[in-house]
């Protein structure tokens, strides 16, 4: 980055390593990457991410800065929305902009997509979101195939012989001082 100050893979790579541990030095470095490469997603995905999350100097800023990103987001990457939904949500959710937080996709598109990327905790924010009985039971089959794809993970553990007083095996006790 010191030879090239606009590396947009160096910067996205720079925001993911400070991630939470240097919020401001993320939010910097996903700002300069969406300087450098405007048409980026991805980058505005990340700089709504960082500002949505950031609590240094002033939250209500980077709140509202994010939600300026959001609405531009929505209107430069209509085709991306799906994949940037969780952080559009979060963003509209939290400024309360209930219009634009059901522009970003319903729970029918989006909790396959969340399934299938591992991002259980973006369905912690949808809690909320339920309108139907056809949602809420969309939500409890999601965290029903969540805990079968989790239990299909699980390699057994060999069973280990049963207790010597179930088996009728003769009981050995040893003794330590």
């Amino acid at each position: 980055l010191a030879a090239h100050p606009g590396h947009f893979s160096s910067l996205m790579l720079l925001g993911s390593i400070c991630g939470d541990g240097d919020r401001r030095a993320a939010t910097e470095a996903y700002r300069a990457a969406a300087a450098a490469r405007p048409d980026s997603w991805v980058a505005a995905d990340n700089l709504i991410f960082s500002l949505s999350r950031a609590r240094y100097d002033s939250e209500t800023q980077h709140l509202e800065d994010a939600y300026r990103l959001a609405l531009d987001f929505l209107a430069r990457f209509p085709g991306q929305v799906l994949p940037a939904a969780r952080n559009l949500r979060t963003t509209f959710g939290r400024m309360l902009d209930l219009e634009n937080f059901d522009r970003s996709g319903t729970l029918r598109e989006l909790l396959p997509r969340w399934q299938d990327a591992g991002e259980h905790s973006a369905v912690h924010y949808e809690l909320g979101q339920v309108h139907s009985l056809e949602d809420r039971l969309a939500l409890v089959e999601w965290h029903r195939e969540w805990g079968r794809r989790r239990e299909a993970r699980i390699t057994p553990v060999a069973r280990r012989d049963p207790p010597a007083v179930h088996t009728g095996r003769k009981l050995r006790i040893g003794f330590m001082s």
